[in-house]
């Protein structure tokens, strides 16, 4: 066998290990989660102005009925978060990691980011739910599913998201959001997001029963 034959070998079985990976990585599933009980700290109004000033410019913060100042007042913070999820890996060897964050606000206002990065050669679908249960088990539920391209697949090895909206149920309930809520969140790769939502739900139901389900994003 010559030199040439022996590297056509080489190169095919290669070629073929490659081919088994990328195929084994598409049915390959695998989770992440955490959560629990909302810290709150007391924030001064200031600060709290300053950072919906950051994320909604614009935003005539005086002339809102529900200004920060009447919070305190009744001792109520007027933002719940940041919540962050901390660096998220998953088992079996896949190499996808990425981190969450949520922060709510008593006007109504939310921003829900996050990103994942894929280092290895094959191909994976991520998807990503948190979850706040206030107080009376009301389950608000924030949910993104993307794709990242490993080696040999056209494409971006990131999914990023950053989601800035108003939802006027999280100001409505925001007495309950703020006092005594948890949350919890749960990463996949290669799962339906359906399953990943269910996840989130399970995790909220053992510490209190969920009425309801209401998903904002």
């Amino acid at each position: 066998m010559t030199t040439y034959d022996q590297q056509e070998r080489t190169d095919r079985s290669l070629h073929e290990a490659s081919l088994r990976e990328v195929e084994l990585a598409s049915t390959t599933q695998a989770q992440a989660l955490g959560g629990g009980s909302v810290s709150t700290e007391t924030r001064k109004d200031a600060v709290t102005r300053r950072e919906l000033g950051e994320w909604y410019p614009g935003v005539d913060l005086a002339a809102d009925a529900s200004a920060p100042s009447a919070l305190f007042a009744a001792g109520l913070t007027p933002q719940v978060g940041p919540l962050n999820t901390g660096y998220i890996t998953f088992n079996g060897g896949v190499p996808v990691g990425g981190f969450a964050q949520l922060t709510l606000f008593e006007s109504g206002n939310f921003n829900f980011n996050g990103h994942f990065h894929v280092s290895g050669a094959p191909s994976y679908n991520v998807g990503f739910a948190v979850g706040v249960r206030s107080s009376r088990g009301v389950l608000y539920t924030f949910l993104k599913s993307g794709h990242v391209a490993g080696t040999f697949e056209p494409g971006s090895r990131d999914f990023d998201w950053s989601v800035q909206e108003f939802r006027a149920v999280i100001h409505e309930d925001w007495p309950n959001l703020a006092v005594n809520s948890t949350w919890w969140w749960n990463a996949k790769v290669n799962w339906d997001p359906l399953a990943i939502l269910n996840t989130v739900k399970t995790l909220a139901s053992t510490v209190g029963a969920v009425a309801s389900v209401i998903a904002l994003v």
